[in-house]
């Protein structure tokens, strides 16, 4: 008895094959493949079966249907930019910060002292000498002033601005990149980490792209550094599907979700004039190596918006768009054109031009 590529029974619930969420209309021209190549039609579904797998695709295609997990040997890019949004007193004082200083007479109320912190860290102020800041907060920092004041005058009003700093995270930035942000390639190890500049080996296993994101981004924040970090597969991570036959681009797509076959096909660039969209073909393998093959008419998919005939797709699937049948009559005509032309050509070398001008 021969046993079916495709085991499940159509008309039940959405099901996940190996992998594969399996939501091909049953209707029209859809079928299975059994060894030997014989084609079982796929019985029709219920509306509300069909309506549930349209659900599911619309799911896919609004990037809700469960990511890319990172695994060992993944190469990934890391973007890193400053975070422009303000944190709660993010900045510490660093040596070359020019910072105003007011309050210090209380004769000139409208003096105020530009000073830049020193090399060691200190500001230095006639009436006290000098004073730490480096690595201390703004606030913290004219408390110091204040509380040094406060040895000489009575009830200072010390101010303290920064007029011109350099926050860490931008030394950092200039550090790896430009200045203003940069991209750094990082690999999983086979123990499962990445190792970050600043923040050295991070888990990332198993972690989806934007996951490995956050857990970066509070790695630095731990660190002080207020840094926002994107994450992006490198070339050959990722979910792999394969397009051949008549598109425009044919080749290998890497993406971080799953996609369905129409998605796959338009970013290989659509079907060109010469295809037989209604005849798609998906080829994967299940987890222990089995074949599959499903055939999907992309046509009603595309101009009827059937999303429940189309298929999200597993890594290292592979889609055929087979050409049509006028297409493959005229190619055939081509080649046939072609050998003739070639053997007349033969002939007229070897066998004379009579006898080639008889063919």
């Amino acid at each position: 008895m021969a046993i079916p590529f495709l085991s499940h029974r159509c008309g039940a619930r959405t099901m996940v094959l190996a992998g594969m969420i399996t939501l091909s209309g049953c209707a029209g021209a859809a079928y299975e493949i059994k060894p030997g190549g014989e084609r079982v039609a796929l019985p029709e579904r219920t509306l509300e079966e069909k309506a549930e797998a349209s659900a599911t695709v619309a799911e896919a295609m609004h990037g809700l249907v469960a990511p890319y997990r990172l695994r060992a040997g993944d190469s990934v890019v890391v973007s890193y930019t400053r975070d422009p949004t303000p944190m709660e007193d993010p900045y510490r004082l660093q040596p070359g910060d020019l910072v105003r200083v007011t309050g210090v007479d209380p004769t000139d109320p409208a003096r105020a002292d530009r000073i830049r912190v020193m090399p060691d860290g200190s500001l230095s102020l006639p009436e006290v000498q000098t004073v730490d800041v480096a690595g201390r907060s703004m606030p913290a920092a004219r408390a110091a002033l204040a509380a040094r004041f406060a040895e000489v005058l009575r009830a200072p009003d010390i101010g303290l601005a920064l007029e011109q700093g350099t926050l860490e995270a931008d030394l950092f930035l200039q550090d790896i990149g430009n200045g203003l942000g940069a991209d750094m390639t990082l690999t999983v190890m086979p123990d499962g980490t990445v190792v970050a500049p600043g923040v050295g080996a991070l888990s990332a296993m198993d972690l989806t792209l934007g996951e490995l994101a956050a857990r970066l981004d509070d790695a630095y924040a731990k660190e002080g550094l207020s840094l926002l970090t994107q994450v992006s597969l490198a070339s050959g991570s990722g979910l792999r599907t394969f397009v051949m036959g008549e598109v425009k681009t044919p080749g290998m797509l890497t993406t971080d979700r799953p996609l369905t076959v129409l998605m796959a096909v338009s970013m290989a660039g659509g079907p060109t004039t010469s295809a037989k969209t209604e005849g798609t073909r998906v080829i994967y393998l299940t987890k222990d190596g089995e074949p599959r093959m499903r055939r999907l008419d992309l046509d009603r998919v595309r101009d009827q918006a059937l999303l429940e005939d189309d298929l999200i797709l597993p890594g290292d699937a592979v889609i055929y768009v087979p050409p049509s049948a006028l297409t493959m009559a005229n190619r055939y005509a081509d080649q046939v054109m072609g050998e003739i032309g070639f053997f007349r050509g033969f002939l007229g070398v070897f066998g004379g031009l009579d006898l080639a001008s008889t063919l």
